[in-house]
């Protein structure tokens, strides 16, 4: 306890440190960075809507519209059915507002990964992943901007596994999009990425950016 207390207090410190030998994503608070590597006391809870049950409890008679869990419970998710897809979400209002809206009949799994996501995280992601066929398709939708991609590219790294991105592309952001006030560095990843045209946009002078609020959900495109 006394020594987790101690790292609260010189967090930013050691993001400084560490960010010499270690990638941290470039509008994360120290907190936020140390979280994305392990480095955290209590991982948040993931949240995940969907047809899905847990080991032991059949919930289809409940139904709720989604499940707060612990990242290291991730293996008692049981799908009662084969999901149509796979979104995991950066946002909680897209979060939200896409079950609602534009899944409310539950075809797929959405996730709700609290912004930059925890290696705790990671780690319930990937198992995840490894519950549903390699044919189901996995999507993520972050804010259209240098953050967006990393937090895309970590979510790639981690399930190890092809990713789409859901409502980010250049064609959104130039129409939608603003240039921004500051510019960022995008996400270093490999031309095979699923975001690896959108980092590229990024990083060229005058490329716009977008939160992910300002757009209505839709359905990915899984057919």
């Amino acid at each position: 306890m006394g020594h987790s207390k101690t790292l609260e207090r010189i967090e930013g410190a050691v993001v400084r440190l560490l960010s010499g030998i270690l990638e941290f994503p470039p509008g994360a608070r120290p907190r936020e960075a140390l979280r994305a590597i392990g480095l955290e006391r209590f991982a948040p809870p993931l949240l995940i809507a969907g047809k899905i049950d847990l080991d032991g409890a059949d919930l289809s008679g409940i139904s709720p519209l989604y499940l707060g869990i612990t990242p290291k419970e991730a293996d008692r998710v049981r799908f009662r059915e084969p999901p149509a897809y796979v979104l995991t979400i950066e946002n909680f209002a897209s979060f939200n507002r896409h079950i609602a809206e534009a899944d409310p009949g539950r075809l797929g799994t959405t996730m709700y990964v609290g912004g930059y996501p925890s290696l705790a995280t990671q780690q319930a992601l990937r198992t995840i992943a490894g519950l549903v066929s390699e044919q189901t398709p996995i999507f993520h939708w972050s804010d259209i901007d240098p953050d967006g991609t990393w937090i895309f590219h970590t979510i790639e790294r981690a399930v190890d596994r092809p990713i789409r991105a859901h409502l980010m592309s250049v064609e959104v952001a130039e129409r939608l999009g603003q240039v921004p006030f500051k510019k960022s560095a995008p996400a270093r990843c490999p031309p095979d990425s699923g975001i690896a045209a959108l980092a590229a946009y990024l990083a060229k002078d005058g490329a716009k950016t977008l939160e992910q609020e300002e757009l209505d959900p839709v359905l990915p495109e899984f057919h």
